[in-house]
């Protein structure tokens, strides 16, 4: 819902799966944080913008994680039951995490339209990988450090609680930061306001 929008403005817009995850159809088990920088669109931005810093003009985290030097995803926050944790499970499958998902629409989509979660429910990952959560991130401030960065923090969230994005922020004073009054899936719930702050954002960086 936010791709066709973006595409109309004018974009080359890509959206993949994670490996591992919606119909993508590699088995969870196996999948490392080395997998998920390979798809950059949908996975952790920042070490691949640090290997190719001089082809990115800007980065737009869309409540995500912002990492330091030397962290690794898994770490660098202590959740608590407020949060994506809650509905998280023990596996029968080394190297996984199950999900719970019927805590789902709570989670994730607390302020989604009700006709829309159920498509989005059936693509969620049954087990999710451990591996690219312990991986620890090699940044530079050369490179990953000079590009320009926009945090967007969405204030409903649940799955990464509103004050965990800004303790993220604060540590971050280089990071501009915009806020959508939305859940953690805005390409649901708000697609149009979404669609038009990344096109205003693309817009600052390129000065039109």
């Amino acid at each position: 819902m936010v791709a066709p929008r973006l595409r109309a403005a004018g974009y080359e817009v890509a959206a993949r799966d994670l490996q591992g995850g919606g119909s993508d159809p590699t088995p969870p088990h196996g999948v490392t944080f080395a997998d998920y920088i390979v798809r950059i669109a949908g996975g952790p931005i920042s070490p691949p913008a640090e290997e190719t810093a001089e082809q990115v003009a800007g980065l737009v985290y869309l409540t995500a994680m912002l990492p330091k030097d030397g962290e690794t995803l898994g770490t660098m926050v202590e959740f608590g039951e407020d949060s994506v944790l809650r509905g998280a499970r023990p596996s029968e499958v080394a190297g996984t995490t199950a999900f719970e998902k019927s805590l789902a629409v709570e989670i994730f989509y607390n302020t989604t339209p009700p006709a829309l979660p159920e498509a989005a429910i059936a693509r969620l990952a049954k087990l999710a990988p451990s591996e690219p959560f312990m991986a620890r991130i090699s940044l530079s401030a050369a490179r990953w450090g000079a590009i320009p960065k926009t945090y967007i923090q969405y204030m409903r969230e649940q799955a990464i609680p509103l004050s965990v994005q800004r303790w993220l922020c604060a540590r971050a004073p280089g990071v501009a930061v915009l806020a959508l009054d939305t859940d953690h899936s805005p390409f649901l719930s708000a697609p149009g306001e979404l669609a038009a702050s990344v096109d205003a954002i693309a817009k600052a960086l390129v000065g039109a």
